[in-house]
């Protein structure tokens, strides 16, 4: 990697919950889990291999705290096979539990110099946990303390032995497989991020597309704990844009397109959804009150015309709600279909009648 690179990298946002996400929606986070809670299952029972082995800790105290250790693994185990996917601090103490652990295992586990210093490739297993969900800071600071640890392990054998050759391929053996993997995962990792973001996302306006609206409705309505409130679709169609295009071009319908979706990312509520469905046509989900439907519909809107543009436009905009309660989760699957279906036949309605006007059904 270049300096650039490299500083593009460590500089990147970093959004911890992208890649849980992307698993659910491929129904891969319980295999995920279980293959975590695995890992640490056969940790555990290595260690109990070594405390009952020849080469377990010499004095009772580390052999207790190995004890420990196992315990705690196999509690680690548990918790990933039972418990949903962890929230980003529960993550990070999990990766800091991993690489005490294997500190410990390192520098007081294990009687055999030799030995110890090879341990410190199992170093890549959190590495490549640290890669997948955490930030490029904390990935770094992995690799830092992955780093001291063999740095000690590789002094203790260096005062013990004159052959420092081999030991500097032992250190080179060990450090490449601590750091190629996640390196490597990295740029994959990246690349995939890349492609999972793009593919929900409309690459003109940088709004959700009909994909990313359909995904997030059903979360939406799923984190909806209110039953009183009610699910709201507006459906929103430039008047007047298919003449735009002809008279002065595909480039000025392109920044009418991305001025629109940028004051409409402002009069949609944080907490709801918008995207643009394609060509002309934009759409906001949104859950509110009873009362607030009006309001809402009318500033969303509102939000098309604007006499700075320099070819102002206006819009047809179809709204159609239903009550939260009256949404089973067996239809769930197909709710965006059906709720895009009404509101864009109130937004035909509004067309037909003139156009800059809102329609509301039911």
């Amino acid at each position: 990697m270049t300096r650039r690179a490299l500083l593009a990298w460590w500089r990147s946002d970093f959004d911890y919950t992208w890649l849980p996400d992307f698993f659910d929606r491929r129904s891969l986070s319980s295999a995920l889990r279980q293959v975590v809670a695995l890992t640490c299952a056969v940790a555990g029972v290595c260690g109990v291999l070594i405390l009952s082995s020849d080469q377990r800790p010499a004095s009772v105290a580390a052999v207790w705290g190995g004890v420990i250790l196992v315990a705690s693994a196999f509690y680690a185990g548990i918790r990933w096979w039972t418990v949903r996917w962890p929230t980003e601090r529960r993550s990070l103490i999990f990766l800091c539990w991993a690489d005490c652990t294997l500190a410990a295992v390192v520098l007081f586990g294990v009687r055999d110099p030799s030995a110890a210093l090879a341990a410190c490739g199992l170093f890549m297993i959190p590495g490549l946990y640290a890669t997948l969900l955490h930030s490029p800071r904390i990935i770094v600071g992995h690799i830092g303390f992955a780093v001291a640890v063999g740095a000690v392990a590789g002094i203790r054998i260096a005062l013990a032995t004159d052959d420092l050759l081999f030991l500097a391929g032992q250190a080179l053996v060990v450090g490449g497989v601590v750091l190629l993997p996640p390196a490597a995962m990295q740029t994959g990792l990246q690349l995939l991020k890349r492609d999972a973001q793009t593919s929900y996302r409309d690459p003109l306006t940088d709004l959700l597309n009909r994909r990313g609206l359909a995904e997030g409705v059903d979360k939406l309505v799923a984190a909806s704990a209110q039953t009183d409130l009610l699910l709201v679709a507006i459906v929103i169609d430039l008047d007047g844009f298919k003449a735009l295009n002809d008279e002065h071009g595909h480039d000025a319908g392109d920044i009418a397109l991305r001025s629109i979706a940028e004051r409409l990312s402002h009069a949609v509520p944080p907490d709801g959804l918008l995207g643009r469905l394609g060509g002309d046509e934009f759409a906001a989900v949104v859950i509110a009150t009873r009362n607030d439907v009006d309001a809402l519909a009318e500033k969303v809107h509102a939000a098309v015309h604007s006499v700075r543009d320099k070819l102002p436009l206006s819009a047809s905009t179809g709204v159609w709600t239903s009550e939260l309660t009256s949404i089973g989760a067996a239809v769930r699957g197909e709710l965006f279909h059906e709720m895009m279906k009404r509101a864009d036949f109130a937004m035909y309605e509004a067309k037909r009648a003139g156009g800059g006007r809102i329609v509301r059904q039911p």
